[in-house]
């Protein structure tokens, strides 16, 4: 599957830099960087689910958006 990862994270304090620092390290495990917070990644499945769980743990839903936009390959 092509996914297309994107996100926008508040870098107004520490912690904001400490998660956008985690979560950029997080995707170019899975996936090329394609701008400065879009990733393109090839995975499978599984691999679908894991991003997206540790994703969604180290992000802040009150301060920060994350997509996973699933792509025609």
């Amino acid at each position: 599957m092509l996914l297309l990862i994107t996100y926008d994270v508040n870098t107004n304090t520490e912690a904001g830099s400490t998660r956008l620092r985690k979560v950029a390290k997080q995707c170019v495990h899975y996936g090329q960087r394609v701008h400065n917070s879009v990733y393109e990644c090839q995975v499978a499945d599984v691999h679908y689910r894991q991003i997206t769980a540790v994703l969604e743990d180290i992000i802040d839903h009150d301060t920060a958006r994350l997509r996973f936009s699933p792509l025609d390959d």
